[in-house]
C-alpha cells in the first residue's frame, strides 16, 4: 500500500528555500514545515547545503557530472547543449526520515536532485504497486527562461516511455513507468539534461 500523497512536492519546497513563491503558496509550504517531519527534514538539508556551497570556492565540475556535450549542428543551426547532470540529493540517503514516517512511506516516495551549470532538476518518485512508479518533476533553469521539456524515460529492457505535455514552468510528468526506469532525457529545445538515477526497488 502507497504512503499519503504529500502536501507539497520537493520543486516546491526548493522554490520556498529560494524565495521563489507568491505569499500564498509560501504560506502553505511554511505550515507544511510546521506539521509535517518529512518536510522540516528537507527544508533542513537544503539550507545546510546552501550554506555549505556558500563556503566552498568556485571549481570545475568533477567529470563524472556535468559534463556539457556539444553535438554538431547543420549549416545555419544551433544546436541545442546537453548537459549530464549530477545527482546532487537522494532523499533515501541524504534525510533521516526513518524514524519520522511509517515504512510504507519511506519505501514509497522518493525526492531526488540533481545539479548543473544550465539547470537544476528535482523529481518526486512515488511507487504505485508492483513494478509501476510515477515520476513528477521540475527543471530549474539557472537563465530563468521558461521552457516546456518533453521528457522519455529509458531502462534496462523497458520501451521508451514520453511523457504527455509539460508546462513552461519546467514541470513534467511521466504517470505510470516499469520500476527499472532508470534515464531521463529532458528535451527543451535548445536545452536537453539527461539524468541517470536508481529507483532502487526493482532488482532483476
Amino acid at each position: 500500500m502507497s504512503g499519503p500523497e504529500p502536501a507539497v512536492d520537493l520543486a516546491t519546497i526548493i522554490d520556498w528555500v529560494e524565495g521563489r513563491l507568491e505569499p500564498d503558496v509560501a504560506a502553505r509550504v511554511a505550515d507544511a514545515a510546521a506539521r509535517e517531519p518529512r518536510v522540516r527534514e528537507i527544508v533542513a538539508w537544503f539550507r545546510g547545503f546552501h550554506r555549505a556551497a556558500a563556503d566552498l570556492p568556485l571549481t570545475d565540475l568533477p567529470a563524472v557530472g556535468g559534463q556539457v556535450l556539444r553535438p554538431a549542428a547543420g549549416q545555419g543551426e544551433q544546436a541545442p547543449v546537453e548537459v549530464v547532470a549530477r545527482a546532487l540529493f537522494d532523499s533515501r540517503q541524504d534525510v533521516a526520515v526513518a524514524d519520522l514516517r511509517s515504512a510504507d512511506a519511506v519505501g514509497d516516495l522518493a525526492h531526488l536532485a540533481f545539479a548543473s551549470d544550465p539547470a537544476d532538476v528535482v523529481l518526486d518518485v512515488r511507487r504505485l504497486g508492483p513494478g509501476q512508479v510515477r515520476i513528477e518533476g521540475r527543471v530549474l533553469a539557472a537563465d530563468g527562461v521558461g521552457r516546456a521539456y518533453a521528457a522519455e524515460a529509458t531502462g534496462p529492457r523497458m520501451t521508451p516511455v514520453r511523457a504527455v505535455g509539460g508546462g513552461e514552468d519546467g514541470r513534467f510528468r511521466l504517470a505510470e513507468l516499469p520500476e527499472r526506469v532508470d534515464r531521463l532525457r529532458l528535451d527543451g529545445g535548445d536545452l536537453v539534461l539527461l539524468l541517470q538515477f536508481d529507483v532502487g526497488w526493482a532488482r532483476p
